[in-house]
């Protein structure tokens, strides 16, 4: 059992949380399915401190998890047995913002958000704007490699990273920057969800905004016009900033929530974003309004002001918050796929849904071709949870027979862990624990976490998922 005193010396008493209340509300990420209580909960507010108690851990064999703002969606901030629980929510500054430069240096629990509003009145932004940016870190972020509407044109997180400060789990400092040798490792902490270091500082690439954009919402009569829609777009050279898929579950739970005054009838809706020289978007404009209508589009509508435009996507970032209105809970999957096969895959995520007797709403990244089904259940319903478990295991496996990934930007967590295999050789998996092993050769680093096995503190609920796969 985890003594919380042994850390006062580290850490004022009142950030060691230790009551149930306290630790309750750190027991679950943003819909994941498991819940895990952690032993006891530390609120760092430095670097320093996050150093002086992995030392500590590591001298006493302690467990850690670090977590930021809990939006994930894998369960990787999740604890695991008597697991000591670091939150870096409160590391908010924003130590330097070079504007000639375009970087900006940051603590690990600077928002998304906080980092584009100052960085604007420069004239740049921090380019990565996943749907929970209003509140996820930037720590979080990098553990995860998220991305978000806008990376289709600019990328994922990992595009905009040019240094991290990083705390080993033995409590060594390791400072990495895209600019010397420690570039490869560097590269190796981005997206590997906390299970190799802590990251508590990093050096990110501000973007210049846009001289002119334009944004359209498109409407169409079935999911698959839209899908078609989107690949003849990409086919024809045309990258927008954003393209946004909205099928039509979600369209009625927006409308119900708030009223947009978006077309009820539409099977489906794009949300297309172009940015770029202000002269020459109209024509790139016209040139996808023709596409559009080629494929039975409905109404083309073109938001005429920034009012117009921030409504859409506050929509779009709305959308699965909009969901509770129609279902007690919903569970969000990640799978990836080529564009190509988006109408195909879209069809047969409805006839998932329809032989397990769920509804699934669709809304994601259509132009990248991440997608983000949505089921529909009731958690309270053990049978409803189950067969909502069975659904999510056939969609990432459709993934992966499409040529696809289990994962385009939630990670793998606790919750694809054990679909790693489905994607990956032993050898493979192997290679990728004997890497994890170099850095957290002690396990005691998010353990239980990325990289599936036959025993962990999980066993009973990822053998639940495994569940006619």
């Amino acid at each position: 059992m985890l003594h919380p005193e042994q850390f006062y010396q580290y850490i004022p008493q009142h950030r060691v949380l230790t009551g149930h209340p306290d630790r309750l509300v750190y027991n679950a990420d943003a819909v994941t399915l498991e819940q895990r209580d952690p032993s006891l909960v530390i609120l760092a507010h430095s670097a320093e401190e996050i150093q002086k108690i992995v030392k500590h851990c590591a001298k006493h064999a302690i467990s850690l998890v670090t977590r930021g703002a809990g939006t994930g969606l894998s369960g990787g901030a999740l604890a695991c047995n008597e697991s000591v629980m670091i939150v870096t929510s409160a590391m908010k500054h924003i130590i330097e913002i070079n504007v000639e430069e375009r970087y900006a240096v940051v603590e690990a629990g600077v928002v998304n958000a906080t980092l584009s509003k100052l960085a604007k009145k420069y004239d740049l932004h921090f380019a990565p704007d996943p749907s929970s940016g209003a509140a996820s870190t930037i720590g979080g972020n990098i553990a995860e490699n998220a991305g978000g509407p806008h990376c289709l044109k600019y990328g994922a997180t990992a595009e905009h990273i040019l240094g991290l400060e990083v705390i080993l789990p033995d409590g060594t400092t390791l400072q990495l920057s895209t600019e010397d040798e420690t570039a490869p490792l560097l590269s190796l902490m981005i997206g590997s969800e906390g299970t190799l270091g802590i990251i508590t500082k990093a050096k990110v690439k501000l973007t210049p905004l846009a001289e002119s954009v334009e944004t359209l919402l498109v409407d169409f009569p079935t999911p698959r016009d839209a899908s078609q829609t989107v690949s003849e777009i990409i086919s024809v050279g045309i990258v927008p900033a954003a393209l946004e898929m909205i099928d039509s579950e979600v369209l009625d739970a927006l409308e119900e929530a708030f009223h947009l005054g978006f077309p009820t009838d539409a099977g489906a809706l794009l949300i297309i974003e172009l940015d770029g020289r202000k002269h020459s978007l109209p024509r790139i404009v016209a040139k996808i309004e023709a596409i559009c209508r080629s494929h039975n589009a409905g109404t083309v509508r073109i938001a005429q002001n920034d009012s117009e435009r921030n409504a859409l996507w506050q929509a779009r970032k709305k959308a699965f918050g909009a969901l509770g209105r129609v279902s007690p809970s919903y569970y969000t999957q990640d799978g990836v796929i080529p564009r190509y096969a988006l109408p195909e895959v879209l069809e047969e995520i409805y006839r998932i849904g329809k032989k397990y007797s769920l509804r699934i709403a669709n809304i994601f990244h259509a132009g990248d071709g991440n997608l983000h089904p949505a089921i529909l259940y009731d958690e309270n319903n053990p049978e409803s949870v189950a067969r909502c478990l069975e659904a999510s295991a056939d969609i990432l496996k459709l993934c992966i027979d499409k040529n696809g990934s289990i994962t385009g930007e939630h990670g793998v967590g606790i919750e694809k862990k054990e679909a790693l295999g489905w994607m990956y050789s032993q050898a493979d998996i192997a290679i990728m624990s004997r890497l994890r092993s170099a850095f957290n050769p002690t396990g005691l680093l998010n353990p239980a976490k990325f990289l599936p096995s036959d025993h962990s503190c999980f066993e009973t609920g990822l053998k639940h998922r495994q569940v006619n796969v």
